[in-house]
């Protein structure tokens, strides 16, 4: 048992070798090319997952180097403590490029943790060490917060919308997947009662996820769900720690890491990430059948804890759409996106037609699809399609282009709530804004229209760019051309003008 122990750290510990090889190679990129820091992220789309994976294996690593010498004539241990320790070197170079403070947490509380299990001495003695490690932690901690304040803020945020939803769902959850929208409602009702800052409303985005897989498993799966979660979390780590076999310790750490990242990230909502962290729970589990019920298990246990693995694979797949089926529509619809990019939606429409059913979950291939149809005149079609993709995401986009189709079909009552839902969702956005402007001109509502004209002039922009100088210059020429109309200020200037 311990032997196939040694193997499974040794193929985890090589792939987090890999992953931090391609990290170093992008950190080359980074200081030569002056790229920005959040290139450095591996095989990942960006350095989120990619730290989480990281950290996870990270303590079997530590463990390694740390704690077990060179033996000689034990040649996988040796291989293992060789690995870990330049594991452990790379790893500290990575996780300060990514600036990912959850993992940085999460090393630290992993680490404590494996110390608190390795040292042979009094109890008493461990609690004076670990506090004297918490209380010199304090100013790294607070240094981390300053280092992205706004990023913490935003996420303490989330939290706070997040919150109120999850004591909702008592019995029964919103079911897996169904976070984006019910958050994205919570946080328009938030705005649209006034209850925002305009500090939060310079902070808040359109997340897909809680940051804090426990909040986020409570408002999917309900109360019952996340206590199942945590007992049995509980349950796994307890039975390991009651083994008593050292070698195990690197085990406990990954799991502890498991936890802590839980609480600041999303290793859960990553294909790659949460195929890692269920496996180490089921090997966490499986281990204690091996060591110390194996007399009671013996082979049974391993077939059965094979075909579980097996298991918990195959549902992980179909959940994150990685069948066959979806991956060959996938390599269809990046074969079809470039037509869109070019704007060529007439030619395109009948491929997402066909590439629905298999595409169906991914929000934006809806968005796309539902963009295809309005463009060509389908405006009833696409707010269809628009409004399962809404379900699916807190992104304000799917309103704006919803409220475009109602204009388009004359239902001016029905755009206008689009357009608002949209601004509400995430108040520093200037389009939705825009929009009603346009809207109210169609209408003959001056008045209004004038009022979203100034409020556009005098918007803060969170992020300058030339789309909201275009819209702000946009907003400008009515006022200008309202006023000129009028009789009133041929010469008026406006400061940004």
């Amino acid at each position: 048992s311990m032997a196939l122990y040694r193997w499974v750290c040794f193929v985890l510990i090589l792939i987090g070798l890999y992953e931090l090889g391609v990290g170093l190679f992008q950190c080359i990129q980074v200081m030569r090319l002056g790229m920005p820091y959040y290139t450095v992220c591996g095989t990942f789309e960006n350095p989120a997952p990619y730290s989480i994976l990281i950290v996870l294996i990270l303590p079997l690593a530590l463990d390694y180097a740390l704690f077990v010498r060179f033996r000689h004539g034990q040649k996988v241990t040796n291989m293992l403590f060789y690995l870990s320790a330049f594991y452990l070197l790379f790893s500290v170079v990575i996780l300060v490029m990514c600036v990912s403070r959850a993992a940085w947490v999460a090393s630290v509380i992993s680490l404590m943790s494996m110390v608190w299990l390795r040292m042979k001495c009094a109890w008493i003695k461990k609690c004076f060490v670990l506090l004297a490690v918490f209380v010199l932690c304090v100013p790294f901690l607070y240094g981390m917060y300053v280092l992205k304040k706004d990023s913490a803020d935003g996420r303490l945020f989330i939290w706070k919308i997040s919150y109120p939803v999850a004591k909702q769902q008592i019995f029964s959850g919103v079911g897996i997947g169904g976070f984006p929208y019910v958050y994205g409602e919570a946080q328009e009702a938030y705005f649209r009662e006034g209850k925002g800052t305009q500090d939060e409303e310079m902070l808040v985005g359109a997340p897909d996820y809680a940051y804090n897989e426990y909040l986020q498993i409570w408002i999917e799966l309900g109360l019952p769900g996340v206590l199942s979660c945590l007992c049995l979390m509980a349950y796994v780590y307890i039975r390991l720690l009651r083994c008593r076999n050292v070698e195990v310790v690197g085990l406990c750490g990954a799991m502890v890491s498991f936890m802590v990242v839980s609480l600041f990230s999303y290793p859960l909502r990553c294909f790659a990430t949460c195929l890692l962290s269920l496996f180490l729970l089921l090997w966490a589990a499986w281990m204690p059948m091996m060591l110390c019920e194996k007399k009671r298990y013996g082979k049974v246990g391993m077939v059965c804890g094979l075909l579980v693995l097996i298991g918990v694979g195959a549902v992980v797949c179909i959940q994150f759409n990685k069948s066959y089926r979806t991956c060959t529509a996938m390599k269809h619809w990046g074969m079809v996106r470039p037509y869109f990019d070019r704007e060529k939606y007439e030619g395109i429409e009948n491929c997402y037609r066909v590439l629905y059913p298999d595409l169906k979950k991914d929000v934006g291939f809806l968005f796309e699809y539902g963009m295809c149809l309005s463009y060509n005149g389908h405006y009833e079609e696409s707010n269809i399609i628009l409004n399962e993709g809404a379900k699916r995401s807190s992104d304000p986009m799917f309103f704006n282009l919803m409220g475009k189709n109602f204009q388009a079909l004359g239902r001016f009552e029905e755009a206008e709530e689009m357009f608002y839902k949209a601004y509400y969702r995430v108040p520093h956005r200037i389009y939705p804004l825009y929009l009603l402007m346009g809207l109210y001109e169609k209408e003959g509502r001056d008045l209004e229209m004038l009022e979203k004209a100034h409020q556009i002039v005098g918007k803060k922009e969170k992020v300058p760019s030339s789309l909201t100088g275009y819209l702000k210059k946009e907003a400008g020429l009515k006022l200008q051309e309202y006023e000129r109309s009028n009789g009133k200020g041929k010469n008026m200037e406006i400061d940004w003008f």
